[in-house]
């Protein structure tokens, strides 16, 4: 098992540190000035057919961000674990692998449909 290699699993939690901070950075950008366009002074200009756009946009950004939060704590959880004897180790990744799977890919595919569906919704409310 390539997590059982300290070196392979310290470049694996690296790359999945760098992505969910991307994740953080880019999604809590777009829910702040989403939120601050839309609560802002010119909130009634918004057309109604727009903002079911933005609002499912906000929950999976919101969505991707809590998945990733989890994730790292599942990576921080899996870090100290490996400082124990090598069948816990094996044991304790295997249990957790397919919760940080799921979480980072979920998480991916919520950013993106997020971002897009922001997207959409900004084309949709230009005159």
């Amino acid at each position: 098992m390539a997590e059982s290699d300290l070196e392979s699993w310290k470049e694996v939690r690296a790359r999945a540190d760098s992505l969910a901070s991307a994740i953080f950075l880019i999604a809590g950008g777009a829910l702040s000035v989403s939120i601050a366009v839309l609560l802002g002074k010119d909130a009634t200009r918004i057309p109604p057919a727009v903002k079911p756009f933005v609002f499912t946009s906000w929950g999976l950004l919101l969505y991707s961000m809590f998945a990733f939060i989890a994730v790292k704590g599942l990576l921080i959880v899996q870090s100290h674990k490996m400082l124990g004897p090598e069948q816990l180790k094996d044991e304790w990744l295997r249990e957790t692998a397919w919760a940080n799977w799921f979480l980072g890919v979920t998480g991916v595919i919520a950013f993106f449909v997020g971002m897009s569906l922001l997207l959409v919704a900004a084309s949709r409310a230009l005159p």
